[in-house]
């Protein structure tokens, strides 16, 4: 199915048995996922190395039918670019969980926390200690990681 992707349109789509995609008219590869569940996702095909690929934008809802079409149109400049916009996004998110866990706290909250609840009977106490005495320096950055 080819439509132009307006909120109106996307507001008209209803889920059937099994996941469809609307393209949109006027940007190649845009497209509107629709799910059986409901879930509308906009979304950007192209094609990197002889691989075609499908960048997912974001859910509608959380992007309305203007703001995914103008990512829309920024990703497909960047593809022009020849940067394979799959691979950025993964490097960004990589990045981001990264950082997580270059501070103190982050450390602690997302990687020392699951395994000392799972694998001492004094987990709690240990977290409550370290939250009591140690809380200034969650803030703080730790170096040497990963060298």
């Amino acid at each position: 199915m080819r439509a132009k992707l307006t909120t109106k349109t996307v507001a008209a789509l209803k889920p059937k048995e099994s996941l469809y995609k609307v393209w949109d008219t006027e940007i190649p590869g845009y497209f509107l996922r629709v799910m059986p569940s409901g879930t509308k996702t906009y979304c950007l095909h192209y094609r990197h190395l002889g691989k075609g690929r499908d960048f997912t934008i974001g859910k509608s809802g959380k992007f309305t039918a203007t703001t995914a079409r103008e990512t829309a149109q920024r990703r497909t400049g960047e593809l022009a670019q020849g940067l394979d916009i799959q691979a950025v996004k993964k490097d960004d998110v990589a990045r981001g969980k990264a950082e997580k866990y270059q501070t103190l706290g982050g450390f602690i909250t997302e990687m020392y926390k699951p395994w000392v609840l799972a694998e001492r009977k004094t987990g709690q106490a240990t977290l409550d200690i370290l939250g009591r005495d140690f809380s200034h320096l969650f803030s703080r950055k730790m170096i040497g990681l990963g060298a």
